[in-house]
């Protein structure tokens, strides 16, 4: 994710829904009277496709299979 100052790795967890917020704490906009950094909210979105290949839909069959 791009900063203010430069760039960091965000991490999404397994299982992260769509309209998650993940916090990176200090990465946000300075106080402009302390000067202290805020933080910085992420918000997930998943983008589901619409249409598959049948390469992607064997392996989504499979992984239901697991599941």
């Amino acid at each position: 994710i791009e900063l203010l100052d430069g760039s960091t790795k965000v991490t999404i967890p397994a299982g992260t829904q769509p309209d998650h917020v993940v916090t990176i704490r200090g990465s946000g906009m300075p106080d402009p009277n302390s000067g202290r950094r805020g933080n910085l909210n992420v918000h997930v979105r998943v983008l589901i496709p619409r249409k598959l290949s049948r390469q992607q839909k064997k392996a989504l069959k499979g992984l239901e299979e697991i599941f």
